[in-house]
């Protein structure tokens, strides 16, 4: 078993790529939606369950940026 720490980025860099990584899902979410009710409109089941896979995994994935930036601790600005 690897024994390496997984690298730390500064809290302000963290914060940046969670902004960044939630604007660029939100975005892929959108048209995942748009897209499965598109699906489900024209009885296309198969597509419709992938589209909804999409939709389901960047829930996850938002949850998880989500999560760690409430563990993640205060950036050092804030022990000012």
């Amino acid at each position: 078993m690897d024994n390496k720490k997984t690298p730390q980025l500064p809290n302000d860099d963290l914060d940046r790529l969670a902004h960044d990584l939630r604007n660029v899902m939100s975005a892929i979410y959108s048209y995942a939606q748009i897209l499965e009710l598109s699906l489900t409109s024209l009885q296309l089941e198969k597509e419709m369950k992938i589209a909804n896979k999409i939709t389901n995994e960047i829930r996850k994935v938002n949850s998880m940026i989500s999560k760690r930036m409430i563990e993640a601790p205060q950036s050092s600005k804030d022990d000012t």
